[in-house]
């Protein structure tokens, strides 16, 4: 059965308001343990899914990306589109099969956007998700 937000909510401030241990139980995986024993499995073994495909045609560089671009995969991502930026007039995004989309996606994407201008190229979503939209409106950007 899901935790509700009630229950999650209690967790977290139990977490930060209690001094916090890594520990390991006999089974080798990692909890956090506080002083009274109440237990919080880490997933260190989440793994990201994130897929791209380049089209390169012209001086324009088209990325469909699927999958997540969230905090975990955007330090990856900012290497490979910031050397693509060097070596082209203009990255276009498709967004549109990303499914997961947080403010370290946001952050890149506004990222790529000052340098593109900077060196006088350009960056253009033509497409995107539900999710990639509703946290560019949170944020009152329009790309």
């Amino acid at each position: 059965m899901p935790m509700t937000n009630t229950q999650i909510n209690k967790i977290t401030k139990e977490i930060k308001t209690m001094p916090v241990v890594l520990n390991k139980n006999h089974s080798g995986k990692r909890f956090l343990s506080t002083p009274q024993n109440n237990l919080y499995p880490i997933n260190r073994k989440q793994k990201t899914k994130l897929k791209g495909i380049r089209k390169k045609k012209s001086g324009v560089t088209l990325y469909q990306f699927i999958g997540e671009i969230t905090i975990y995969t955007v330090n990856k991502l900012k290497m490979i589109l910031i050397q693509d930026l060097q070596q082209t007039m203009k990255l276009e995004f498709d967004l549109y099969n990303v499914d997961k989309f947080d403010s370290a996606g946001f952050q890149l994407f506004i990222f790529l956007d000052r340098e593109a201008k900077k060196a006088e190229k350009f960056i253009q979503i033509i497409k995107k998700s539900e999710n990639v939209s509703r946290v560019f409106t949170l944020f009152g950007v329009y790309m």
